[in-house]
């Protein structure tokens, strides 16, 4: 039996469709990825971090911090949107918050005022993440959204302590107040969650 060649070239162009559409989206993917790492690197010529007199390695903490937060709550709020012509837009906000976080690097960069900046710019969130997600409970919500930040977070102060250690300046003063930093911040993301617990529980927990 010979075979249809009209349905053997259907088959034939579908990987093609497909490999066509992975590879736009791995390439949006490596174009921010890229865009990040020059925008780090950049950022380590322009400042000199072997001093904290002016705060720069919070500043360095704080841009790579709210970076990583808002590219995971990109993906996440996006994919809870359904995507589409979101995600084009998602990606392209990711490049464009160095812009907006270079407004921030002139203010208070003690590990308090950076702290405060980290958690107000990753806590201004919830309220789109509790709308798409009104199944859960106030608590629950609060709980979920602040793990996926609390996962940026991470990522963004491992990545500034990887590239401080590059430099051969992550001790002393500079160390010291990058983990104070990273306590405020966890403290203020758990203080968070605690604050949309029901009052009956709160008031039980501060009993004991």
């Amino acid at each position: 039996m010979s075979v249809n060649p009209v349905n053997s070239q259907v088959g034939a162009d579908l990987p093609l469709k497909q490999s066509g559409q992975s590879g736009a989206a791995a390439q949006t993917g490596s174009s921010t990825v890229t865009a990040r790492n020059q925008l780090n690197a950049q950022l380590v010529a322009n400042l000199d971090v072997s001093t904290n007199t002016d705060g720069k390695s919070l500043s360095l903490l704080y841009r790579t911090a709210i970076d990583s937060i808002n590219q995971i709550l990109s993906d996440q709020l996006n994919a809870s949107g359904g995507g589409g012509a979101d995600d084009a837009q998602g990606a392209q906000g990711a490049q464009q918050t160095p812009n907006i976080l270079q407004q921030k690097l002139s203010e208070d960069n003690s590990p308090e005022g950076t702290s405060q900046r980290i958690l107000s710019g990753a806590l201004s969130f919830f309220s789109t993440y509790a709308k798409q997600h009104p199944e859960l409970s106030q608590e629950d919500q609060a709980k979920n959204f602040v793990d996926i930040v609390r996962g940026g977070f991470e990522k963004g102060y491992a990545e500034a302590v990887d590239i401080l250690n590059g430099l051969k300046v992550f001790n002393g003063n500079i160390a010291d107040e990058i983990k104070k930093t990273r306590d405020l911040v966890n403290k203020g993301f758990d203080d968070f969650v605690a604050s949309m617990k029901p009052q009956q529980q709160s008031d039980a927990a501060a009993a004991s």
